[in-house]
C-alpha cells in the first residue's frame, strides 16, 4: 500500500454545485455564476473543477491570474490584452479584450466564453468595469468566487446584481463527505476512530483537512497496518497551518495573545474575566468561540491545533506567570464549579511543582467523577509518589487502565493492592486488577489467580459477594457463562451497576437475552444514563447491553447503539472502551450482513488492540475481520488475519466462534467433512460451557454449509426455551434448509428479515426461489428471487454460494415504472389509460408483464411490492 499521497488529492462531494453550474452555464439568461464560502472551504478548487467540465462539454474559456489586494489595473485579465496596453483607455481594452474572446470563442451554437476570476473581492476597478462591459456584451459567461467575511467593493457586487447570476454558498465538509474525501485521497478504508479525529481537528475545512492528512501519512502517523488505514498517534499542525496561523495572529495584539495563551494552558476561561472588546475582536478573527456553560459563558479555542501551535515555544516563566493570574481570578470567584477544583490542583501542581494533599485529593475525586482520566492519571501519579497511600494508587492504576497502558496499571495496582488497609480497599483494588488483566492484557490465567483468592481480610458477605461477581464476569468473557452463573446463584445482586453486568452478560449468553435486558432496565438504563461523563461505570454497561440486544432479536438497535455510545466514549478518549465497543459493532454488523462496515470496525478494534499490546482483543478482532473479509470475497486478507490470529492465545466470550471462518476455508479448499468437524466441535463446546449464542451461530453456520438436519433438531430445542427472536429466527431458517419447503424459507426469510439478519434473510428467500424454480412456480420462483435481489442489496456487496442461486432482480421499463407509480396511487386501468394517453388493452399488457416480472398476482400485491422497494 502506497505511503505518500503526492499529487493524489481528490476532488468529492460538491457534484450538486458543479450541476448547478452546468444548469446555470446551459440557460443563456444566465449571465454568471458566483462561489461564495469561507476561507479554505475549497471554493477555488470547485471553481477550477466547473471550469474543466465546461471545456469538456465544449464551452472556451480562460482564467484570470491570480487576484491580490495591491494588484495592478486590469492585472487580472493581462491574457486579455496586448502587450503594451493602458488601463486608461478603456474603450480600447474592450475592444482588444473582445476580440480576443472573439478569436477563441467555440463556432458551436449555445456555447459560451467562461472567465474563471478567483477572489472577487480583490478585483481592481478598472478590471471590475472590463468585466462590466463584455458581461453586457454577451461576450463571457463569469465564473467567480468570493469570500464570507470580505468586503465586496460597491463595483464588485455590481457584478453580481446587474448581471442575471447564480449564487452557491459552500460550507464546511459534514463528517460523513469529509470521511469519504480522505479515504479517497489514501486509496482505501480509514477507521472511525481516525475520521472522527480529523473531523475534530479540522472541523470540514477542506483545506485543513488536507493539510492533516498530508503531514499525517508523510510522519506515517496514519499508515495502513495492511488492511485499513489507522491514526496510530496525535495530529500535528503543518507548516502551511502554523503560518496561516501565525498571520492571523499578527494582528491581534498584546492584550488578545494573552487571553489566547490563557485559553490554550487552561482550555476553557470565563468570557467574564476578559474585557469584552479582547473577546469580540477574537471572535471575528475566528480564534475563539463562546459557549453557554450554565450559570457563565465559556472561551475556548475554535481549533483543537491552536492550542499545540499556542504552547509550542512558549517559555516556561509565561506559562506559571498566566496559570496563576487565572488560579487567582478562580479562587476569586470561590471556585464553585467541580471542574474548577479540579483546574486548581492541576495548575497549582504547574506553576509550583506541587499541590497540598486535600488539594490534590478533591482533583482526583473530581477527575474522576468528571471521567477525565488524562487529569486523574497526572494528579494521582504525583499523589501516589508523594504519599504512598492506597487511594492515590487505586486511582492512578484505574486511570492508566482507562487510558489503554495496561501493563504499568498492573504494576501500580499491585503496589495498591499491598497498602489496602480493610475488607473494601483491598476488594476494590482485586476487582480492578482482575479487569485489568481480563480485557487489557488478555491474561487469563493470572486475571484467574487474581479472582479466585480469597484474602483472610474479605469476611462480610457483601465483598465475598463482590469478589463472586467479579470472578464470574472472568468466566463470562472467558466464553464460560454457566461456571458464571454457578458462582452468582443464591447471592443477592450487588446495588454497583457494574457487579450487575456479568448477570446480564451470562443470561444473554445463555439463551436468556431479554430477561437480561430486563434485569438490567433494557435500554431505558442506558437512556437514563446518556450523559456517560456523569455517571460511574455506566459506560461499561454498553457492551453487555449491545450483546443482550442483538440476541434478544434486534440487532439493528444493537448497532445503532453500539455507534451512538462510540461516538460519546471517542470524544472521551476512553482508548480501552473505544477498543471494546468497536469489536461489538464489528460482530452487530457480521451478523446483519453487512462486510465492508464490519470491516472497517474489526479492522479499527485490530489497530487500537495492536497499539495497546492488547493481544487478547486482537484475537477476538482479527477472526472478525476473517469472516467479514471473506463474506465480501476478499479471500487474500481473511488468510492473513486467520493467519495473525493463529498466531495469538485464545480470548474471549465468542472465541469459539472462530471455527466459523476455519469452516469457510475448509469448503474453500474442498473439504467439507473437515468444515462439519470445525463447527460440530465448537458447538458442542459452547454447549459444555453453556454458551448459547455461541452455539446458535456454530449450528446455523452448519445448516448453511450444507448440514442443516444435524443441527435443526437442537436449534428447535433451544428455541422452544428461550424467548430470543434471533435464536428463534435461525432455528426456523436451519429447519427450512433441512425440509426444503420453498413456503417455510420463504417465511424464515420474513423472520431473519424482523431480526435484523439481512444477509440470512437473502439467503433464504434465493433458496426459495431456488425450491419453487425446480418445482416449476416461476410466479413464487419471482417473487422470492426479487425479495433475495432487494436483500442483497442491502448487504455491501456480500458474496456467498446461496446468493448465487438468486437470479438478477427483474427490472420494470420506464412505461412499466410510471404505470406501477399510478396503479400505488390507486387509478383504474381506465384512468391510467386517460393519463398516459395510451389504450387501456395497452394498460392491461404492460399490467401482466408487471405481475410477471415482480411475482405478484393483484393490485394489492403490487402496492406493497412497490412501497416495499
Amino acid at each position: 500500500m502506497q505511503q505518500s499521497l503526492e499529487g493524489r488529492w481528490p476532488f468529492v462531494g460538491r457534484e450538486s454545485q458543479i450541476e448547478s453550474f452546468l444548469a446555470a452555464l446551459g440557460d443563456m439568461q444566465y449571465q454568471s455564476f458566483i462561489i461564495k464560502g469561507g476561507t479554505g472551504v475549497g471554493k477555488t478548487r470547485l471553481a477550477h473543477e466547473c471550469f474543466n467540465r465546461a471545456l469538456t462539454q465544449g464551452h472556451k474559456g480562460g482564467r484570470s491570474a491570480i487576484n491580490t489586494p495591491d494588484g495592478a489595473p486590469l492585472a487580472a485579465l493581462a491574457h486579455l490584452l496586448p502587450q503594451g496596453y493602458s488601463p486608461e483607455n478603456p474603450l480600447e481594452c474592450f475592444q482588444w479584450a473582445s476580440d480576443s474572446i472573439s478569436r477563441s470563442a467555440s463556432t458551436r451554437p449555445r456555447r459560451r466564453f467562461v472567465l474563471l476570476v478567483d477572489q472577487l473581492e480583490y478585483l481592481d476597478l478598472a478590471s471590475i468595469t472590463l468585466i462590466s462591459q463584455l458581461l453586457d456584451s454577451g461576450k463571457i459567461f463569469l465564473l467567480a468566487t468570493a469570500r464570507f467575511g470580505r468586503h465586496l467593493s460597491e463595483a464588485a457586487s455590481s457584478l453580481e446584481r446587474a448581471h442575471a447570476s447564480r449564487t452557491v454558498e459552500i460550507r464546511e465538509f459534514t463528517h460523513e463527505e469529509m470521511s469519504s474525501l480522505v479515504e479517497a485521497a489514501v486509496g482505501g478504508p480509514v477507521t472511525p476512530y481516525s475520521t472522527a479525529a480529523l473531523y475534530r481537528h479540522s472541523e470540514g475545512n477542506a483545506r485543513r483537512v488536507r493539510e492533516l492528512v498530508y503531514g499525517a501519512v508523510s510522519s506515517r502517523i496514519l499508515a495502513h497496518d495492511g488492511e485499513i488505514w489507522h491514526l496510530g498517534g496525535k495530529l500535528e499542525s503543518t507548516r502551511a497551518i502554523r503560518d496561516t496561523f501565525q498571520s492571523t495572529l499578527d494582528g491581534v495584539g498584546d492584550e488578545a495573545r494573552d487571553l489566547l495563551d490563557t485559553i490554550a494552558l487552561c482550555g476553557t476561561v470565563g468570557a467574564r474575566e476578559f474585557p469584552a472588546e479582547t473577546t469580540s475582536r477574537l471572535e471575528c478573527a475566528g480564534l475563539v468561540r463562546a459557549r453557554n456553560e450554565g450559570a457563565r459563558v465559556g472561551l475556548s479555542l475554535v481549533h483543537p491545533l491552536h492550542r499545540e501551535m499556542l504552547l509550542c515555544g512558549m517559555p516556561e516563566s509565561r506559562k506559571r506567570s498566566l496559570l496563576a493570574q487565572q488560579i487567582a481570578r478562580i479562587r476569586a470567584r470561590g471556585a464553585r464549579r467541580p471542574q474548577d477544583r479540579l483546574n486548581l490542583a492541576l495548575w497549582e501542581l504547574e506553576v509550583n511543582g506541587r499541590a497540598d494533599r486535600s488539594l490534590l485529593m478533591r482533583g482526583m475525586r473530581t477527575a474522576r467523577k468528571l471521567r477525565d482520566f488524562s487529569a486523574m492519571q497526572a494528579l494521582a501519579s504525583v499523589a501516589a509518589r508523594t504519599q504512598n497511600e492506597f487511594f492515590p494508587w487505586l486511582l492512578w492504576g484505574e486511570a492508566l487502565h482507562e487510558l489503554g497502558d495496561f501493563r504499568l496499571s498492573e504494576q501500580v495496582l499491585v503496589h495498591a493492592e499491598e497498602l489496602a488497609e480493610n475488607e473494601r480497599q483491598l476488594v476494590r483494588a482485586k476487582i480492578l486488577r482482575t479487569r485489568n488483566l481480563m480485557w487489557g492484557q488478555g491474561n487469563y490465567r493470572k486475571a484467574a489467580q487474581v479472582a479466585t483468592e480469597r484474602p483472610g481480610k474479605v469476611q462480610s458477605e457483601a465483598g465475598l459477594t463482590a469478589l463472586a461477581e467479579s470472578e464470574a464476569a472472568l468466566y463470562t468473557f472467558m466464553g464460560q457463562p454457566t461456571a458464571a452463573q454457578s458462582l452468582l446463584e443464591g447471592k443477592t445482586p450487588s446495588s454497583n451497576l457494574l457487579a450487575r453486568l456479568p448477570r446480564v452478560w451470562s443470561m444473554a449468553a445463555r439463551g436468556r437475552a431479554t430477561e437480561a435486558l430486563r434485569l438490567y432496565d433494557g435500554l431505558g438504563a442506558l437512556e437514563a444514563y446518556a450523559d456517560i461523563a456523569k455517571l460511574s461505570y455506566s459506560r461499561h454497561a454498553i457492551i453487555p447491553t449491545v450483546f443482550a440486544t442483538g440476541e434478544a432479536g434486534r440487532l439493528r438497535d444493537a448497532y445503532l447503539l453500539g455507534l451512538q455510545n462510540w461516538v460519546r466514549i471517542h470524544n472521551l478518549d476512553l482508548h480501552y472502551l473505544d477498543t471494546l465497543l468497536s469489536l461489538m459493532i464489528a460482530r452487530c454488523a457480521v451478523l446483519i450482513g453487512i462486510p465492508l462496515t464490519a470491516r472497517r470496525w474489526a479492522g479499527q478494534a485490530a489497530a487500537m488492540a495492536r497499539q495497546a499490546e492488547s493481544e487478547g482483543v486482537l484475537f477476538a478482532s482479527l477472526h472478525l475481520l476473517t469472516e467479514s473479509a471473506l463474506m465480501s470475497g476478499d479471500e487474500d486478507a481473511a488468510r492473513r488475519a486467520m493467519a495473525q490470529a493463529d498466531a495469538l492465545p485464545v480470548w474471549g466470550p465468542f472465541s469459539s466462534e472462530a471455527a466459523i471462518g476455519r469452516a469457510r476455508f475448509s469448503i474453500i479448499d474442498g473439504d467439507p467433512v473437515r468444515a462439519k468437524a470445525f463447527l460440530t466441535e465448537a458447538a458442542c463446546e459452547s454447549r459444555a460451557e453453556g454458551n448459547i449464542s455461541s452455539e446458535v451461530r456454530l449450528l446455523t453456520e452448519l445448516g448453511r454449509l450444507g448440514e442443516p438436519s444435524a443441527a435443526a433438531d437442537r436449534l428447535r430445542e433451544i428455541s422452544s426455551s428461550s424467548k430470543d427472536q434471533l435464536a428463534a429466527a435461525c432455528a426456523m431458517y436451519v429447519s427450512a434448509r433441512a425440509s426444503g419447503d420453498p413456503k417455510e424459507l420463504f417465511s424464515s426469510a420474513h423472520r431473519l428479515e424482523h431480526v435484523g439478519a439481512l444477509l440470512l434473510a437473502a439467503e433464504a428467500a434465493a433458496a426459495s426461489a431456488d425450491a419453487w424454480r425446480r418445482r416449476h412456480r416461476t410466479r413464487e420462483a419471482t417473487a422470492a428471487g426479487n425479495h433475495a435481489a432487494r436483500l442483497a442489496q442491502m448487504c455491501e456487496g456480500a458474496k456467498t454460494v446461496h446468493l448465487a442461486l438468486s437470479p438478477e432482480s427483474a427490472h420494470l421499463t420506464k412505461r412499466e415504472r410510471e404505470i406501477s407509480d399510478l396503479i400505488v396511487q390507486r387509478l383504474t386501468n381506465a384512468e391510467i389509460a386517460e393519463r398516459m394517453k395510451i389504450s387501456r388493452r395497452t394498460v392491461e399488457n404492460h399490467l401482466q408483464n408487471i405481475y410477471r416480472k415482480l411475482g405478484v398476482a393483484s393490485r394489492s400485491e403490487l402496492r406493497n411490492e412497490i412501497t416495499w422497494s
